[in-house]
């Protein structure tokens, strides 16, 4: 059977007022039935003609718990049956059927926004007392007629302090000054003066500044290898250069492979670069270890063995 979807008996069953269980709560299960019977109707609430076991599967219920719901809504008179039709019963929905007053829906909505009310009403009454105790310096002071300072009077006790008399007017709170106009220092004062003259203030210890600084690992090994990078003849692949100095330090000191690269460097002075070996080639072979190689000398008439004769007449001259 083709379901027939509308809004009016849907928006309806939203609606109705519902049906109470004996203990006075809603009765949801009812509230649900009803909800899938309306997808039913048509939009004058008749023809409704869903099978058991269709709204038991739009509630998620058992085909005996939607019997029982739907004998409920049929007693509360919102729904009635018309027919049978082939063993399916046909409801018509009473959409005439509205609530006239509050439901518990309703009622649970006016008691929260009361609870909040009541909530909002407390917290502005404690926020006001908490300002007037601030306005007071954290006292509760009720005003009188007048705020009067103690009466002159003359004592020989030197901690006592002097006092003027001082009168405010009524209405005002007692201002969170002193109002005793003292003609004295009080004894407080004078120990509080008395403290801060026994202070000691210690110089401030640069014994330190005269010690040696000491390098962490890291900065030593980044600094050594800064140095062999500016004496090695040829700068190519730095990255792959510190990688490898680091490899080398497990085998040798800074100091014997800076003694090695300056004396390499001393040896290729002059010479191409492109036949010099990148740096990070010459550490992994570990040539700072190289004895000290003299470079090549000419021989006697400029013949350089290693250059072609400028006068090639020489390779026709008869062999001994």
């Amino acid at each position: 059977m083709t379901r027939v979807s509308v809004f009016a008996p849907v928006r309806w069953a939203k609606t109705v007022p519902p049906i109470l269980r004996s203990d006075g709560q809603p009765d949801q299960t009812a509230h649900y039935v009803l909800l899938a019977l309306a997808t039913w109707a048509n939009a004058d609430g008749t023809g409704a003609r869903p099978s058991v076991r269709q709204l038991a599967q739009a509630t998620y219920s058992d085909t005996t718990t939607v019997e029982r719901a739907l004998d409920r809504i049929q007693a509360a008179g919102l729904i009635s049956k018309t027919c049978d039709l082939n063993g399916t019963s046909v409801w018509t929905l009473h959409l005439t059927v509205v609530h006239d007053g509050p439901t518990i829906t309703d009622r649970r909505i006016e008691r929260r926004r009361a609870t909040d009310a009541e909530r909002q009403r407390r917290r502005r009454a404690r926020r006001a007392g908490q300002v007037g105790r601030h306005a007071v310096g954290e006292r509760d002071v009720t005003p009188s007629d007048t705020v009067t300072a103690p009466v002159d009077n003359p004592v020989d006790n030197p901690d006592v302090t002097q006092s003027h008399t001082v009168t405010y007017p009524v209405g005002h709170g007692v201002p969170p000054r002193d109002v005793t106009g003292s003609d004295t220092v009080t004894s407080r004062t004078q120990d509080r003066d008395t403290r801060r003259s026994e202070v000691v203030y210690q110089p401030l210890l640069t014994s330190h500044l005269n010690q040696p600084i000491t390098l962490s690992p890291d900065a030593a090994r980044r600094e050594d290898f800064d140095e062999f990078w500016s004496i090695y003849p040829r700068k190519v692949g730095k990255t792959a250069a510190r990688k490898a100095w680091d490899r080398a330090l497990r085998d040798a000191t800074p100091e014997a492979i800076l003694t090695g690269a300056a004396r390499f460097a001393a040896q290729r002075a002059g010479q191409d670069p492109k036949f010099t070996p990148h740096p990070a080639t010459w550490l992994n072979a570990g040539r700072w270890d190289d004895e000290d190689t003299p470079g090549l000398r000419a021989v006697s008439g400029g013949y350089r063995p290693w250059a072609n004769p400028a006068n090639h007449d020489a390779y026709d001259e008869e062999l001994l």
